[in-house]
């Protein structure tokens, strides 16, 4: 009688440990996509831009209304890039894209460069990157300022 006692305490114990050792394993909610995957197979519109920590987006720094910025990164390591100029017309842009491993440096190679220097690659600091905001800074004009440009999901 003790030993069939005993049994159904030691069954009652293990089913109370499996009972509370089980959740849902499938419930992947709170799960943040690689930053790689949230920069992928998006339309990135132009939000705002920075200079020197300043938002200059109303005075269209360089004649370049940001708003009109677009650029998309794809899966295969390219990129377009759409902007209207200031006589209205579309000058697109397309190159080749890294994110470094820790995806806090983004490195855009444009497809007119033809030479193999890395000097006229453009690399980024990544200062933010979403689901729907992506903030890159970088000295886009050569002069050293910093210059962040800050793009929503369109």
């Amino acid at each position: 009688m003790k030993k069939l006692q005993l049994l159904s305490y030691l069954f009652a114990a293990l089913f109370m440990v499996t009972m509370v050792s089980c959740n849902d394993d499938d419930d992947n909610d709170n799960v943040t996509p690689d930053r790689e995957g949230l920069l992928v197979g998006k339309t990135w519109r132009g939000d705002k831009i920075f200079v020197n920590g300043v938002d200059l987006t109303a005075t269209k720094p360089g004649g370049v209304d940001v708003t009109t910025i677009n650029i998309v990164f794809k899966a295969d390591g390219t990129f377009t890039g759409t902007l209207v100029d200031d006589d209205n017309s579309n000058d697109t842009d397309s190159g080749r894209w890294t994110l470094s491993s820790d995806g806090t440096k983004l490195t855009l190679t444009d497809d007119d460069d033809n030479s193999s220097d890395d000097d006229d690659d453009i690399i980024l600091t990544v200062n933010r990157l979403t689901a729907t905001e992506l903030w890159l800074e970088g000295d886009f004009s050569g002069t050293g300022q910093a210059i962040e440009f800050r793009f929503v999901k369109e």
